[in-house]
């Protein structure tokens, strides 16, 4: 990873700099969010076959679980 963008991360985040470097490790979480424009929510889950967590970041934004490969 860049040197110099972590070195500013490290200044930025001061204590919570070793939490931010654990996180980097872990794997990638899956997220979507559901255009409304398009098709309501609860018509989008009756289409999808695997659990949705709901987003804290995001008004119709969720996290999918599910395994990549």
């Amino acid at each position: 990873m860049n040197e110099l963008f972590l070195e500013r991360m490290k200044e930025m985040l001061k204590d919570e700099y070793p939490a931010y470097l654990k996180k980097l490790n872990d794997p990638a979480r899956k997220g979507l969010r559901i255009n409304t424009l398009k098709i309501m929510p609860d018509d989008f889950f009756a289409y999808t076959n695997f659990e949705l967590e709901k987003s804290p970041f995001a008004k119709n934004g969720y996290y999918a679980n599910i395994k990549s490969g």
